[in-house]
């Protein structure tokens, strides 16, 4: 992982990689050694393509970001799970306050975390005066567990064969993680 480029060959690092090129040639150099383990190409695609392209979401900054991103997609996951329960039961009754009170204290996390990339641009956090019905709680939060799958998908990579690790500031840290498929919400 140590001493791959992460500026396209030719290039300096001072000029901008033409990233849609090199990137569709790095991207499908990483396919075509996607069962090589720990393949130098496949590695070295993934990073640049990682790295190089206009991230979409806002960077994570420091290991602290991830540590609370974990803890809030567990929470997020967990109240997904509850909530849906009590839709199937009486989808069109109201949730009561106490556990909007801790949804919301979630989600508000969340949004910091997610920055401008949250599911929807006007929507903050429930009104605990005008209490959602359960369906609506479990909309919104479905919307919020495809936000945090992408999240993830663009915050981790690949490193050898199926480790995954986060990538803080930009670079690999040594916070290794489930791959995003196995942290995706999986109703039950």
């Amino acid at each position: 992982m140590h001493g791959l480029p992460l500026v396209p060959r030719g290039q300096t690092a001072h000029a901008p990689p033409k990233l849609s090129s090199r990137a569709e040639q790095l991207d499908s150099q990483a396919e075509s050694n996607r069962g090589v383990e720990g393949s130098a190409v496949f590695l070295e695609a993934r990073l640049f393509y990682n790295l190089c392209h206009e991230p979409r979401q806002k960077p994570m900054d420091k290991k602290e970001d991830v540590r609370e991103f974990e803890k809030r997609e567990q929470q997020l996951h967990s109240f997904l799970a509850e909530v849906s329960e009590l839709s199937r039961k009486k989808p069109n009754d109201a949730l009561n306050r106490f556990k909007l009170k801790f949804i919301n204290a979630t989600l508000d996390d969340l949004n910091k975390l997610l920055g401008n990339h949250t599911p929807f641009d006007d929507f903050k956090q429930f009104d605990l005066d005008d209490l959602p019905s359960n369906s609506d709680v479990v909309v919104i939060l479905g919307q919020y567990a495809a936000a945090t799958y992408n999240f993830r998908r663009e915050h981790t990579a690949e490193v050898g064969y199926e480790k995954w690790y986060w990538v803080v500031r930009g670079k690999p840290s040594d916070l290794q993680t489930k791959s995003p498929e196995n942290s995706k919400y999986q109703p039950k």
